[in-house]
């Protein structure tokens, strides 16, 4: 299953695809990252992360 966007009306993108064999939900044009740290992620209040 998809859902696509056109943010001019004509040429479409993949918002929201749901793998039909797997049925996890990937959203392909979002901005994001993935990683991992093997120290203590405490983040205080005052503090941007």
């Amino acid at each position: 299953m998809r859902i696509t966007m056109a943010p001019d009306g004509s040429t479409f993108h993949d918002a929201l695809a749901i793998g039909s064999a797997t049925s996890i939900a990937n959203q392909p044009r979002r901005p994001r990252f993935k990683t991992r740290t093997n120290y203590n992620n405490y983040v205080g209040v005052e503090t941007w992360a």
